[in-house]
């Protein structure tokens, strides 16, 4: 078994700005996948890589600057059981 540490974020007390900041940052190194975006290609599978990583990297960069910026509360300690 292993320690699982859950916790959470404290948004009332971030600094909204300076996260914004951080996240605005961030997101200006997201590579735009142009042609996926401009497909006007009904039901396109093509693209669907270059969207999957775009989708990630955004998603990362939401949660490199919420770590950053914004303090976290421990809320809970389990125990995993990866057997299971």
């Amino acid at each position: 078994m292993s320690e699982c540490n859950l916790s959470k974020y404290l948004w009332d007390k971030a600094n909204l700005e300076l996260y914004r900041d951080v996240l605005c940052k961030a997101l200006s190194y997201v590579n735009l996948p142009i042609d996926a975006l401009l497909c006007k290609e009904h039901d396109c599978q093509r693209h669907n890589a270059q969207l999957k990583l775009y989708y990630t990297d955004i998603v990362k960069c939401f949660q490199a600057a919420a770590a950053e910026c914004v303090c976290k509360a421990r809320t809970a300690e389990i125990l995993v059981d990866p057997g299971t």
